[in-house]
């Protein structure tokens, strides 16, 4: 490894990992079997890791935008029927 290797020490009960000792991104990525940006992301400006933080979240589902007072079809073909003047 490089001199510019960043290392995360680990503090979490995985049996894959020892508590305490210091593990590269690239190590982490292959243990937990997830990429490596994926890992970057989740350890930025973090010193240690835990299980929780490597684990692949639900997505909150966004709520619907707010159906319009007014029925467009209708309003439009309203519109649209006017005799011009």
């Amino acid at each position: 490894m490089n001199g510019n290797t960043k290392f995360f020490v680990y503090r979490g009960k995985t049996n894959k990992l020892i508590f305490g000792n210091k593990y590269s991104r690239t190590e982490i990525a292959e243990l937990f079997d997830r990429s490596t940006s994926f890992v970057s992301n989740r350890l930025r400006n973090k010193k240690s890791f835990t299980d929780s933080d490597l684990e692949i979240r639900e997505r909150k589902k966004r709520l619907r935008k707010r159906q319009s007072l007014y029925d467009t079809k209708n309003l439009s073909s309203a519109w649209l029927k006017k005799k011009l003047i």
